[in-house]
């Protein structure tokens, strides 16, 4: 092999290495923003993707995989397979869930259930606005208005749509016991 051969090689072999030791670099910036854009845009959730999370996060605090108190990856935009530990991101691997998704769809979830908290407390106010409308004054009638209100207020900064918050209300006190790891995901709590 000539010189001028060896050098081509040896260019090319190094522009390869380059591309390659570059490509997981940028993969790693459009995860990122893949991530913040998901936490900004509030990304729907399915149910199937639901009940895969539930089943995982059930098994999640019975393991105590993370050995934390508060489990929720926090409302921030940081990366959680760049905060929480690598185990965790491991464990989370090999059950088929990126420690991104998965976390995300945790605080989603939790979103989606207070906000169906809310609704349920906002009917069940105007149920009582109609029956002090009809047996007190006008105090207690406009104090009930005034809680709607803020209840409604808060039940909008969530960004969650009606399909999500029908999702979770027949099993929502199964949902919310989940998430709070009083309870054991069981496929046959959500037939």
């Amino acid at each position: 092999m000539s010189k001028r051969q060896k050098l081509i090689v040896k260019w090319l072999s190094l522009a390869l290495l380059a591309i390659y030791a570059l490509w997981p670099l940028d993969i790693s910036r459009q995860e990122q923003r893949d991530y913040s854009e998901q936490l900004q845009r509030g990304e729907f959730i399915t149910r199937s993707e639901m009940l895969q999370f539930l089943e995982t996060w059930s098994e999640f605090c019975r393991t105590n995989i993370y050995q934390q108190e508060n489990m929720q990856a926090s409302l921030s935009m940081d990366k959680p397979s760049k905060s929480f530990p690598p185990r965790v991101v491991s464990w989370l691997r090999n059950r088929g869930w990126h420690a991104d998704r998965f976390f995300y769809v945790e605080q989603r979830l939790k979103s989606i259930v207070k906000s169906a908290q809310l609704q349920q407390e906002v009917l069940g106010n105007k149920d009582a606005v109609e029956t002090a409308g009809r047996d007190a004054g006008g105090a207690a009638q406009d104090a009930l208005n005034n809680l709607m209100q803020q209840q409604t207020v808060q039940m909008n900064l969530y960004q969650v749509t009606d399909g999500e918050i029908s999702m979770v209300l027949p099993q929502i006190n199964i949902i919310l016991d989940i998430l709070e790891g009083r309870t054991l995901y069981a496929p046959s709590l959500f037939n």
